[in-house]
């Protein structure tokens, strides 16, 4: 499966790494690296449910979208199942959206 510039991609989440460990820019790391590096995207997800152990969107979001993004190559069953859970946020707007991203992923 074709993700575009995988190496590009790479090397712009350890740019942004370097730069910020925010839990913002770590999930975003770990959707980003999830489908082209899922052993590395595990780091980054670690780092932001430590960080925000009781946030509702890291743990209902987040989490089971970078673990469906994972498995995407080499299970898609799982990936599918994986967004069911997130299927109610799906279409929402505003800063803690997934928007169409789940939509367009699954």
């Amino acid at each position: 499966m074709n993700y575009g510039d995988v190496n590009a991609a790479k090397e712009t989440i350890s740019r942004s790494l370097a730069i910020s460990d925010t839990p913002d820019v770590l999930g975003l790391a770990a959707t980003v690296l999830a489908p082209i590096d899922p052993a590395r995207s595990s780091a980054p997800l670690d780092r932001t449910v430590k960080a925000l152990p009781e946030n509702f969107y890291v743990a209902n979001v987040v989490v089971p979208w970078v673990h469906g993004l994972e498995s995407v190559t080499n299970d898609p069953t799982h990936t599918v199942a994986a967004f069911e859970t997130i299927r109610p946020y799906e279409l929402g707007t505003g800063p803690r959206s997934v928007a169409f991203d789940i939509t367009f992923n699954r």
